[in-house]
């Protein structure tokens, strides 16, 4: 008899251990997801109620209930951003521009979205870009290599800021000449410049940017595999098109719709 209460303890003992390793796991597997974005209206943004929103954002919190995969998304000054999503094991970081520098930082989820991205100069100033006028980006800009390699450089023509929207602010104080935007910012800028009866004129393509979410390589490739998938489908079922549009050009959207009905997107 006393070996067999020993066996049947044993039993419970073993069976409770599995159980409370196969919980652990689950935990671990479920561990929330921290969004980490910047303030860049209209994508994403700060309320005036203290609540992050944009359509960006709300495409987000659509495909975390979809996936049952939700987690606080946070608005910080990008460089705060990017410090803390690369210190936390579960981060995702939003909007990122992808590009080889970053390609092996980051496991990829998107595009998001995906803009052009030329020089502009004001119409009063000298319509061609040219080494005496003084360019401007800002640190972690994805595009900041192709200006250097137009010929700016730092200390001579070349104004590098630390957070994004800086050289903005200089362009239209006239201490730039040239600086790198989108079409989005082009036309909040215009609005600003109306009232110095000036307006923006673009000089040199640079190149299409395509910004997608960047989740921490410490994170499950079958849960960002998830994700990916889940953001395709919203492309496809008109969920992208519905809060995007009257927003973003009709020409983006098409061509993110195009992206997901591709058969290497089916994958």
């Amino acid at each position: 008899m006393a070996i067999a209460r020993y066996k049947q303890k044993m039993r419970c003992l073993s069976s409770g251990l599995l159980l409370a390793l196969l919980c652990f796991a689950g935990k671990a597997v479920a561990e929330p997801l921290k969004f980490f974005t910047e303030h860049s209206p209209p994508g994403e943004y700060l309320a005036a109620d203290g609540q992050v929103k944009g359509p960006t954002v709300e495409l987000i919190r659509i495909l975390q209930q979809r996936l049952q995969d939700e987690g606080p998304i946070e608005i910080y000054p990008w460089a705060r951003a990017v410090q803390l999503a690369n210190q936390e094991p579960n981060a995702v970081l939003f909007e990122t521009v992808r590009n080889a520098l970053r390609e092996d930082k980051y496991q990829w989820v998107g595009p998001l979205k995906i803009h052009e991205i030329m020089l502009y100069s004001r119409t009063t100033h000298s319509k061609n870009a040219n080494k005496r006028q003084i360019a401007c980006d800002y640190r972690d800009s994805a595009v900041l290599s192709q200006i250097r390699q137009l010929g700016y450089e730092e200390n001579r023509n070349l104004v590098v800021t630390i957070r994004a929207g800086e050289c903005n602010e200089l362009l239209l104080k006239g201490r730039v000449d040239l600086v790198a935007l989108n079409q989005l910012v082009v036309a909040e800028l215009n609005q600003q410049l109306a009232a110095q009866q000036d307006s923006l004129k673009p000089v040199q393509p640079l190149a299409a940017a395509r910004l997608y979410m960047a989740f921490s390589v410490k994170i499950a490739p079958e849960r960002v595999a998830r994700w990916q998938q889940a953001l395709l489908e919203s492309y496809r079922d008109g969920t992208m098109r519905r809060l995007y549009q009257n927003i973003y050009s009709e020409a983006m959207i098409l061509q993110l719709e195009q992206l997901a009905a591709a058969p290497a997107a089916q994958q």
